[in-house]
């Protein structure tokens, strides 16, 4: 039997329709007495609305045609209350559904942010920043009038749709039939365009997100665009991007633009019908001017709502796209997490070991392919480790494993003889301290800064902690000293003072084990003795491992291991892998060639 594929699509779309509704319903939850309140004045401000056709009714045929006009002034001043009772309902009610409404958003958004946070290394290496920045943003963004206000958009327009119904049947109900024929090709227009907007919809998010994810790439590596003069290439490829969104917003506009048009043209041939039929009734005398006035006041009543729908419907699209993308994110497990029956790290000794560990970023990938294979060696406690080794061979790579970044897909790694894999992440994290090779700043101030790995550090700690590795200089240059605000990323200081910041805030942290992941390359000769002072002091009893090049660094080292394609291949000190002759020796003969010849091009200068 053929699969109608088309069908298929859209049953698995209904049923993930569902799903996304009712998650969305459970953040409404909370908030229930003010949405709830909300509804309870649509009530009455829908029936005030319906109920003034009918007074108008009661006016003309009753009130004017009798000339009794105390009657008139009663029906005058009722018209008057209810449009006061309006008033009144709409500014209770906006203000409800607007402290409801951002409170949502917000529970949201901090969901959103949250889960970020816990996912792993792996996520954010294969996955574009912008993309993540479109999930905050604009996808939580778009679906507030659907969430918020669309349950009181749906209630009004069921209910003036219903009251308008009755009170047409009740007027004439040869009249409403013939209205109520008009319904049968609204419904199929509606169908026809329901299937044809949520695919246009599902588009535009899409081209969206690739156009922030551009941007966001573009203002991260701007340096790297002006440096190769590649900035007509970029404007080039963004706006292609644009120009798909563009196509896409198009498209999906086109739709709407096609269905609100099919509901006005069917309202106004009713209208019209009801005029011609009505007014032969009014001429005949089967029917009252002001009964006729009423009816079409009322179709209004009866096809606006329609139309109202159609307008939420096509939000809702757009919602219902942007939740998809939402849940698909917080939906995503992260890879490292804390294993059933973890226990709290204590204050380790700082033994380090790796016990045949294999890994590869690509879990699919050969053997050939991994990253790291079959690699053991160990660290007594306070022992400075030095990984050395050519691009790409593995060091960073035993640095995220040491850090729990990423899990090892064979063998162990072991802090004091037990498996990191077995203590909890929080734990952990608290006794492995990191110096990345790029040294990230948040925006605030200088002690803010300093206070990220331990909060309850006080100022003459932090002030003592940046003396002891030589950079109570940078203080004094700074306006206001620990209280000097740094902008976001640490613009307006050097890169090396930067990195003297992300030192200090590792030692301050006090961890058990140090991870320096080149921490020295981007440093001066000034900050460089600085950082190498305070490893000298502060190191001592502490396990440190340090990814570096340069030598300087390297020579410090109580052992040195050299790295090259996923396998230790030497081991020792320096002088004892300069004897050897092996790897270790050619990279030391090939700094020290470079060297000299860097002294021949200053001397010649």
């Amino acid at each position: 039997m053929p699969v109608d594929l088309e069908l298929e699509e859209e049953l698995a779309q209904s049923r993930l329709n569902r799903r996304v509704l009712g998650r969305l319903a459970a953040y409404v939850l909370p908030y229930r007495r003010l949405v709830v309140g909300a509804l309870l004045l649509e009530v009455a401000w829908v029936t005030s609305v319906i109920l003034e056709p009918h007074l108008i009714k009661v006016a003309i045929d009753d009130e004017i045609a009798a000339g009794n006009a105390a009657g008139l002034l009663w029906v005058i001043a009722a018209i008057a209350g209810l449009a006061l009772q309006r008033a009144v309902c709409d500014a209770v009610e906006l203000g409800w559904c607007w402290r409801a409404g951002h409170a949502i958003l917000t529970d949201l958004r901090k969901d959103v942010f949250r889960h970020i946070h816990r996912l792993s290394v792996r996520y954010f290496d294969q996955t574009r920043q912008g993309r993540i920045l479109a999930r905050v943003d604009r996808d939580v963004d778009s679906i507030e009038k659907p969430l918020v206000w669309g349950p009181l958009i749906g209630l009004s327009c069921v209910m003036r749709l219903l009251m308008a119904l009755g009170f047409l049947l009740a007027y004439d109900a040869q009249l409403c039939g013939l209205v109520a024929l008009w319904l049968i090709p609204v419904a199929f227009a509606t169908e026809a365009f329901r299937r044809r907007g949520i695919r246009a919809h599902r588009r535009v998010r899409e081209a969206m997100a690739k156009v922030t994810a551009h941007l966001a790439e573009s203002i991260q590596g701007v340096r790297v665009v002006q440096a190769f003069g590649q900035e007509e290439r970029n404007l080039a490829h963004f706006s292609d991007l644009v120009g798909r969104h563009r196509g896409d917003m198009v498209t999906a506009a086109n739709v709407w633009n096609a269905y609100q048009p099919t509901l006005k043209s069917v309202q106004a041939l009713a209208t019209a019908l009801v005029l011609v039929f009505g007014g032969q009734k009014v001429l005949a005398g089967e029917m009252g001017v002001g009964e006729l006035s009423a009816f079409v006041l009322l179709l209004t009543s009866f096809f606006g709502p329609i139309e109202w729908l159609g307008d939420l419907y096509n939000q809702s699209l757009s919602a219902a796209a942007a939740a998809e993308r939402i849940f698909l994110l917080l939906d995503t497990p992260p890879e490292v997490v804390d294993r059933p029956g973890a226990q709290a790290l204590a204050r380790p000794h700082g033994e380090v070991r790796f016990e045949n560990v294999s890994f590869a970023y690509d879990r699919a990938a050969e053997r050939s392919r991994w990253t790291l294979r079959d690699v053991s060696w160990s660290a007594q406690p306070g022992e400075v480790i030095a990984l050395v080794g050519p691009t790409g061979a593995g060091k960073s790579t035993v640095v995220n494993l040491l850090c729990r970044f990423y899990e090892p897909l064979a063998g162990r790694v072991l802090l004091d003889g037990r498996d990191i894999a077995d203590a909890t992440l929080a734990s952990l994290e608290r006794q492995v301290g990191v110096v990345l090779q790029e040294p990230f700043l948040f925006g605030g101030t200088v002690l803010e800064n300093l206070r990220y790995g331990r909060p309850e550090t006080t100022e003459e700690e932090a002030r003592a902690t940046l003396e002891t590795i030589g950079a109570g200089w940078f203080l004094d240059k700074l306006p206001q000293g620990l209280h000097s605000p740094l902008e976001q990323r640490g613009v307006g200081i050097s890169q090396g003072e930067r990195q003297l910041l992300c030192v200090a805030r590792a030692l301050l942290a006090d961890p058990a084990v140090l991870v320096l992941d080149e921490a020295t390359s981007s440093l001066d000769t000034r900050t460089e003795a600085a950082l190498a002072q305070a490893l000298e002091v502060l190191m001592r009893g502490r396990t440190c491992v340090v990814v570096a090049h340069r030598l300087s660094t390297v020579r410090r080292a109580d052992r040195i291991l050299y790295v090259d394609d996923g396998r230790i291949v030497e081991s020792g000190t320096h002088r004892e892998l300069v004897a050897a002759g092996g790897p270790y020796a050619g990279l030391v003969r090939a700094y020290t060639r470079a060297g000299a010849r860097e002294e021949e091009a200053a001397a010649a200068v």
